[in-house]
């Protein structure tokens, strides 16, 4: 048996002959196993999540890191969703189907991020009801994610009163980091773990002619595709609030460090949505129409779409080529983007 097993790893006790210095995790382990000891709490979303984690972790170390970050995060937005660490056995359908809606409104991610979020739950649940003999059905067993409503083509930019008032809501009622980043985003037209990921190692302010950063894979964020590898300019406002994060982050490698990990890459965006829906509930609009709103001040600006492609990290190789060598593209983005600052 598997409760066997676990005090079989630990040394026995010549006199008692039980375990000796058996850690607290597994000695609840092995109570709920047992199944039917008075003492042994049912197991929480955390004590889910550990047991889940212990017992279906990846060969592959690299994978394994991936599933404990994936089963963090999804873990601790349940827990957001329901205010607090539940028993598996007191959540109920109503509150599956909360923890759902916060899947996919509450923390503003894509469908199918939403999507993969639910899955991890329901497999992390279903294991340890399965693994303690809970005798319980799953409250997250047929629930999915929906996908109506505003499509990809009907995202839009921000009209000028919506981002004037997103502007000082930000700036009333954000921490420093997140109003940062939304300048920043304002200010680059780059996506937000593209800024949210930045390293101070990808920030070139000092001895060169334009500022700017160099977008790129990192640890810390993964990119769309290749075309997406860019140095971006940074002009007017955004050098003054890039010197002001980077004294901020103090020793951390991190621009902005409570944000910039991997494990927390959520965060920035569910905290910069609530500011916007703090203002307007169209769904049609959100962080990412910073690019949208951008683009139309490029193209009211005269800026050639194939110099708006190089700016958002659309523009293929050749396309790029045609404009000469990395300096002459920073200098012609840079001119881009003051005429739209």
């Amino acid at each position: 048996m598997e409760a066997e097993a676990i005090i079989e790893s630990y040394p026995i006790d010549p006199e008692t002959g039980d375990a000796d210095d058996m850690s607290e995790e597994d000695l609840q382990l092995v109570r709920a196993l047992n199944n039917g000891i008075p003492s042994s709490p049912a197991p929480t979303l955390l004590d889910a999540k550990r047991l889940y984690l212990k017992y279906k972790s990846a060969a592959d170390e690299i994978d394994e890191k991936k599933q404990k970050q994936r089963s963090d995060r999804v873990v601790a937005h349940a827990i957001e969703a329901l205010g607090q660490d539940r028993k598996i056995t007191d959540i109920r359908r109503l509150d599956a189907r909360k923890i759902v809606e916060h899947f996919q409104d509450g923390i503003g991610v894509q469908p199918a991020t939403a999507q993969r979020y639910l899955n991890d739950l329901k497999a992390i649940v279903n294991f340890v009801i399965k693994e303690t003999e809970l005798g319980i059905s799953s409250p997250f067993s047929g629930l999915s994610i929906k996908v109506s409503g505003a499509r990809k083509d009907d995202k839009r930019s921000f009209t000028r009163d919506e981002l004037e008032a997103i502007n000082k809501q930000i700036q009333d009622n954000a921490n420093d980091e997140l109003r940062m980043i939304w300048i920043l985003l304002e200010q680059t037209g780059c996506r937000l773990g593209e800024i949210r990921g930045l390293m101070k190692s990808e920030v070139f302010l000092d001895g060169v002619e334009i500022p700017f950063i160099k977008i790129q894979f990192n640890e810390n964020r993964r990119l769309k595709n290749s075309a997406s590898i860019r140095n971006i300019p940074l002009v007017k406002k955004a050098v003054s609030v890039m010197l002001e994060a980077i004294e901020l982050s103090g020793d951390s490698p991190l621009v902005f460090p409570h944000y910039g990990s991997e494990m927390h890459k959520d965060m920035a965006s569910a905290a910069l949505l609530k500011h916007v829906r703090a203002v307007t509930k169209d769904k049609a609009v959100s962080t990412h129409s910073l690019r949208h709103t951008l683009v139309d001040k490029l193209r009211l600006a005269g800026v050639h779409e194939e110099v708006i492609s190089m700016i958002l990290g659309h523009a293929s190789k050749g396309m790029t080529e045609r404009y000469g060598g990395p300096e002459a593209r920073l200098k012609l983005m840079a001119e881009a983007l003051g005429k739209a600052a």
